[in-house]
C-alpha cells in the first residue's frame, strides 16, 4: 500500500484543564501507539502543555465543551475530524492502513458521522459491503453521540452551534433536536474499535478494568493523583451500561427509579441540574 495519506482529517481531543494529569498519560500512550497519525489538536481552557506532535488551542477559562469544539474547528484546516475525549486512551498499536481505508470510504460516500467505539454493540444494516460497517438506526439512543467518532467538520459545527454549554446537553438535547428533522444524514458505526481505545476514566475516577489493561502492558498509572473506582462504584456503572443496552425503552423509567434508590448516577440528572 502507498504511504498513508491523512491530508483531509485531523484528531481533535476536547480537554478539561483539571484533567491535566490524565492528558499526560493520554498523549504519552497516543504517541507510543500511533506515532504516524493525522495532525493532532488539543482544545483546552487556558493551559498550554507541550506534548509531542500536538497543537494546543486554548479556548478561554469559561469555555465549556461546545465552545471548545466550535473554537477548535475554526482552527483546523481539514474537512474531517476525529472527535475524542481525554478519558478514552489508545492502548494498543493502531493500524494506520485500516484507518486510512475507512477515511477513504467516508470521503467517497460523503458520510457525515462514523462512530468508532460504542459502550454497547453497534447495530444496523451493513454498509458498502463491509461487515464491520453499519448504518446507524436513526431511532437508536445515542446513535450520533460523543463516543469516539469521525465527523464531517461542517456537520459537527452546525450541530454544536456557537452557544457555550456542556457535553451532556449536546448528547441529550442538541443532537436530538437538530437531527430528527434531517433525512439526508449519513451516519455509520464501525465495530472494530479501529483506534484501539480503552475507556479509562468515569466520574473523575479510573475504571478498574482499565487499570488491569495497563498492568498487563507494564504501564504504570499513578492512582495517588486520581483514584480508582471502588468495586461497588464500578459494579453500579457496569450494571447501568448493561441495563441501558438490554432493556426496552418502556421499562427504562422504572429501572432508572430503581437505580436512583441504589445511588446510581445518571447523565440526564446532571444535565437537569446544570440547567437550573
Amino acid at each position: 500500500m502507498n504511504a498513508i495519506n491523512y491530508d483531509n482529517i485531523s484528531l481533535l481531543i476536547i480537554g478539561y484543564d483539571p484533567y491535566k494529569d490524565v492528558w499526560d498519560y493520554y498523549f504519552e500512550l497516543l504517541n507510543k501507539y500511533w506515532p504516524d497519525r493525522p495532525q493532532t489538536f488539543l482544545a483546552s481552557n487556558i493551559l498550554m502543555p507541550n506534548y509531542e506532535n500536538v497543537t494546543v488551542i486554548p479556548c478561554g477559562e469559561d469555555a465549556e465543551w461546545s465552545k471548545k469544539v466550535y473554537t477548535a474547528i475554526d482552527a483546523i484546516p481539514t474537512d474531517y475530524v476525529v472527535l475524542l475525549l481525554e478519558d478514552f486512551f489508545t492502548t494498543r498499536p493502531v493500524n494506520g492502513d485500516n484507518f486510512e481505508d475507512l477515511v477513504r470510504i467516508i470521503e467517497k460516500n460523503n458520510v457525515d458521522f462514523c462512530k468508532l467505539l460504542n459502550q454497547t454493540k453497534i447495530k444496523g444494516k451493513s454498509y458498502d459491503g463491509k461487515p464491520y460497517l453499519h448504518i446507524l438506526d436513526e431511532n437508536s439512543d445515542y446513535g450520533i453521540s460523543l463516543q469516539p467518532a469521525i465527523w464531517k467538520k461542517n456537520f459537527l459545527k452546525d450541530l454544536v452551534g456557537s452557544d457555550n454549554y456542556n457535553a451532556w446537553i449536546f448528547e441529550l438535547n442538541q443532537v436530538r433536536n437538530k437531527t430528527h428533522l434531517q433525512s439526508d444524514i449519513v451516519a455509520l458505526g464501525d465495530d472494530r474499535n479501529i483506534l484501539e481505545i480503552t475507556h479509562t476514566v468515569v466520574q473523575s475516577k479510573y475504571l478498574r478494568k482499565s487499570i488491569k489493561v495497563f498492568e498487563k502492558q507494564g504501564y504504570h498509572i499513578d492512582t495517588g493523583t486520581r483514584p480508582v473506582m471502588t468495586f461497588s462504584e464500578n459494579l453500579k456503572y457496569d450494571l447501568k451500561c448493561r441495563v441501558s443496552e438490554l432493556s426496552p425503552k418502556c421499562l427504562r423509567p422504572i429501572l432508572k427509579k430503581i437505580g436512583k434508590l441504589m445511588n446510581v448516577d445518571f447523565v440526564s440528572d446532571r444535565m437537569e441540574k446544570s440547567n437550573k
